[in-house]
Parts: structure tokens; C-alpha cells; sequence
């Protein structure tokens, strides 16, 4: 028997309760120091409920990063870079802004994926989606872009993932003490001058 839209939507509107309810305690509160309890509370639902929708705190956490990345993602493919460094660029910018607008839950997520096979999953599927449209936006350049010269375009990826989370891990143990988006900017911009071509004399 097919589910009534009424019941459809009225499980929709409790997941999206618990979920930007949770997001919030972990904001306020912190992560560690806030209980499935407080948070069904909160939400005005009993506690066995969220085990409905989640299987463990740390699945929202993992919902919320594959949300906003999504979201990222989805604005870059829309988008039509004249070059490929704007792309890469652009997809630094992104991601660091994401890591500056919510401190607290990217914070939270560096130190629960240590002991959580959901998030660590979770990054990894989101890294390899990253990866894949750096090296579909890399090997266009290659194609159009006679001024760059990428060997290969799944190991540049590689680095440029690496140089992102690198660099916003550093900013977190910097305390956020140094500017996150111009730092990212700078070493993206230094790989592009490494794929340069060079007019060498023989």
C-alpha cells in the first residue's frame, strides 16, 4: 500500500526538525556536549524518534557535509570558468568559506571521523567527487587551454585536494589565526604556475 502524502511530508518536517535542531546544539554547545536527549527535546519529538532517521549522532554531522558539498559541487558544474585555474580557484574558495561559516561543525567533524566509520566514509565518498571534477575540469585545460601543460590530471587532483584540506586542517591548529582563503589561493596559484609552459632556448 502506497504511503499517504500527508505521512510522507509529516516525516519529512521531523527529520528536518532533529536535523537543524541538532545542528544547532552542536553550534552552541558543542558536538561532545550534546546528548541525542537534549536534542529530541528540543525538537519536541520522543527520543526513541531520532533513531528513526539517524542512526547515530554522527549521522547528522555526516548529513551536514555531504549537503554543503553537495551544494558546492553543484554550483561549480553550473557555472561555465573561462579557465581552469578559475575553477580550481573557485572550488578552493568555496570549501574554505564553508570551513570559516561553520567553525564549530567542520571543527567537530576533523575530530569525530577519527572514530567514526560513517563520517570517514562518508569523506571519502565526498573526496573522490571533488577529485572527479577537478580532474574532468583539469584535463578540458589540457584540451583548450594551450597555456598549461598537466601530465597528468588525476594527480594533479590529488594535490589540489591535498592542499586544500592541508591547509584548512593548518588553519584550525593556527586557531584560526591566518587567512584561510588567500592562504589556499596562494599554493593553487603556485601548482598553476608549475603547469605553465615555459619557452625554453634549445
Amino acid at each position: 500500500m502506497p504511503k499517504s502524502p500527508l505521512r510522507t511530508h509529516m516525516k519529512e518536517e521531523i527529520q528536518t526538525r532533529l536535523y537543524e535542531t541538532a545542528l544547532e546544539l552542536f553550534r552552541r554547545q558543542g558536538y561532545e556536549n550534546t546528548t541525542v536527549e537534549q536534542i529530541t527535546t528540543h525538537a519536541g519529538t520522543a527520543k526513541g524518534t531520532f533513531f528513526n532517521y539517524f542512526p547515530t549522532k554522527d549521522a547528522v554531522l555526516a548529513q551536514f557535509y555531504r549537503r554543503e558539498t553537495e551544494k558546492v559541487l553543484v554550483r561549480l558544474r553550473e557555472k561555465d570558468f573561462e579557465t581552469s585555474r578559475e575553477a580550481i580557484l573557485t572550488l578552493g574558495n568555496a570549501l574554505t568559506d564553508l570551513a570559516k561559516e561553520e567553525p564549530h561543525l567542520f571543527g567537530s567533524l576533523g575530530k569525530v571521523k577519527l572514530s567514526s566509520a560513517s563520517l570517514t566514509s562518508e569523506e571519502q565518498l565526498l573526496d573522490s567527487e571533488i577529485r572527479q571534477f577537478c580532474v574532468e575540469t583539469l584535463a578540458g585545460s589540457n584540451a583548450n587551454e594551450p597555456a598549461y601543460v598537466i601530465p597528468d590530471p588525476g594527480i594533479a587532483a590529488d594535490v589540489i585536494l591535498s592542499i586544500i584540506t592541508a591547509t584548512t586542517h593548518e588553519w584550525r591548529l593556527a586557531n584560526t589565526k591566518f587567512p584561510l582563503r588567500e592562504k589556499v589561493s596562494e599554493r593553487l596559484n603556485f601548482l598553476f604556475r608549475m603547469f605553465e609552459k615555459q619557452d625554453r632556448i634549445p
